[in-house]
């Protein structure tokens, strides 16, 4: 009788772990659902002309300075899981944002950016982003600054959650190598090259907001834009400062898109 006890604890105990161990990836954490923004940064190419024989054609910029317009997620969820699968591919017209609501990849997300516009296509390139534990993360896509231009462009992810970025914030983004000055209303900031720096508006400050922009050099400045711009109650502005391929020709080096983005409300599990 004491054998046969003791043979049942036995038994249980080299039974009750397995069970415990089968049941932990039940309680494994959950991909969590994050509203995923993605922009690209860019200024579009003027025309570019060719004289041919008695004839002016028009003719493809050069691919470098040509920026995406469509982008592609790999790797995300898949079709045929008993979920609807996710669309994977966005238009991205150059600084509009583009939304992905309830995005449920991992924090490892990998893009290829397509330019379906171009005649003659190179191999589109692919970067791999790390989101970590972002809920409301921007993947910014810029071109290199270097010759290869959108032949290799660069990711950054900001987060734009409520924490890090609240209501009437402003969001300033410098792309380009130039040092900038900006001003809103009394508040002062000054950004490095390749810089990315946050404000709080005070919340006495009217709705419409005064601010200059300033491109630094080491014995002069300029101004780049003076005016006013809406912050409503609910949103925040992303300023991007981004290098104009053409400033070399005359015009000026860095051209700024202003982005009203309203604070994402707190996503659901």
């Amino acid at each position: 009788m004491k054998t046969s006890i003791l043979l049942s604890a036995i038994l249980a105990l080299g039974i009750l772990p397995s069970i415990a161990f089968a049941q932990a990836p039940d309680g494994a954490k959950e991909k969590p659902k994050r509203t995923l923004r993605l922009l690209v940064a860019g200024v579009r190419p003027m025309p570019v002309f060719e004289q041919h024989g008695d004839k002016i054609v028009e003719v493809d910029p050069p691919p470098e300075i040509i920026p995406p317009t469509s982008l592609e997620l790999l790797g995300g969820d898949k079709p045929g899981d008993g979920t609807k699968a996710q669309p994977n591919k966005f238009s991205a017209w150059p600084n509009e944002l583009a939304m992905v609501p309830g995005y449920k990849g991992g924090a490892q997300i990998r893009l290829r950016l397509l330019r379906p516009l171009l005649a003659k296509a190179p191999t589109p390139p692919e970067l791999t982003c790390d989101l970590a534990e972002m809920l409301s993360p921007l993947i910014l896509l810029n071109a290199d600054p270097g010759q290869e231009g959108w032949q290799k462009p660069i990711a950054t992810v900001v987060d734009l959650s409520a924490e890090k970025l609240p209501a009437r914030s402003v969001l300033l983004v410098n792309l380009s190598p130039i040092p900038l000055k900006a001003r809103f209303e009394e508040t002062i900031v000054e950004l490095r090259g390749k810089e990315t720096k946050s404000l709080k508006l005070a919340a006495e400050e009217p709705a419409d907001i005064r601010f200059r922009i300033d491109a630094v050099a080491s014995d002069s400045s300029y101004p780049i834009v003076n005016s006013t711009y809406q912050v409503p109650a609910d949103s925040r502005l992303i300023v991007l400062a981004i290098p104009n391929p053409r400033g070399a020709q005359g015009a000026a080096p860095v051209s700024l898109k202003m982005l009203v983005d309203p604070v994402p409300a707190a996503v659901a599990p």
